[in-house]
């Protein structure tokens, strides 16, 4: 086995102390050993022929050695974040709960304190959602719906955060206008994810946001009056024929594009 660890030695450099180039080299040898002894089994007497079969299979070991070393460092600092998360969380809780007591039993109003620890509750998972969010979304696309659905699902945390905290803390009136709110954010934060991971096809999501979109800045405004219910329902037919413009525009684009690709392949 001195040829292995003579070629591992040559192809890797030598660090006293780096705990994952040892780990490395270790588990190369360990494989050599392991198919030299499946190929002497198959009928390959000659030692210095395995010898020289088995190393001619690692030709990069530096290679694939940066590789495992970015993966051990990757590892590594996942372990870390979810170490940090969890204490994180713990503390956050803590911290929530002395917080709800001390303003509870200073201002004595038990009867809208308890917002502190549900909105608090709330604001945590969405950084728990946001989290996962970024976890999905550095796996392959086809994943990419759940890391939507997360976030869809954040942004209405978020939301409902506000609607509670605007009505039992500030008593704003039409405070359920936050939860619509919610609703158009939802399909904002969607379309600047789907802008974001360059996912085919998504104006056709854009198509279908705008007008839903529209309607709930209507359903707000009106609401709130800061926008008259009549003529104010004018956007929705609006936003359609704002869906129909990009809709042709596309179409007219994808015409003259398909033209010049046919007039260039008539040309050669």
């Amino acid at each position: 086995m001195d040829r292995y660890i003579e070629y591992i030695e040559r192809c890797l450099p030598d660090s006293p102390g780096d705990k994952v180039l040892f780990s490395f080299k270790r588990k190369i040898l360990d494989e050599m050993r392991e198919r030299d002894e499946i190929t002497e089994k198959r009928g390959i007497k000659d030692k210095k022929v395995r010898e020289d079969l088995i190393i001619s299979e690692y030709p990069r070991l530096d290679g694939d050695y940066a590789a495992y070393a970015r993966a051990a460092a990757e590892k590594k600092k996942a372990k870390r974040a979810a170490v940090f998360n969890a204490a994180g969380s713990a503390v956050f809780i803590l911290l929530l709960l002395i917080v709800y007591l001390a303003v509870s039993f200073a201002t004595d109003s038990w009867g809208s304190t308890w917002v502190i620890i549900v909105d608090g509750i709330l604001l945590w998972l969405c950084y728990l959602l946001g989290l996962g969010v970024k976890k999905i979304t550095s796996l392959r696309r086809v994943f990419h719906i759940f890391a939507r659905l997360l976030l869809a699902f954040a942004v209405m945390l978020a939301a409902v955060a506000a609607f509670l905290f605007s009505m039992a803390v500030l008593h704003i009136p039409h405070s359920w206008l936050f939860v619509i709110a919610g609703v158009a954010a939802v399909f904002a934060a969607d379309s600047i994810y789907l802008a974001a991971t360059g996912k085919k096809l998504a104006v056709i999501y854009y198509l279908a946001y705008i007008p839903a979109f529209t309607a709930m800045i209507y359903i707000i405004g009106g609401a709130a009056g800061l926008l008259p219910w009549s003529p104010g329902w004018v956007m929705i037919p609006l936003s359609l024929l704002i869906d129909a413009a990009i809709a042709a525009a596309l179409i007219i684009r994808n015409k003259k594009i398909a033209r010049e690709v046919a007039e260039h392949w008539n040309e050669d």
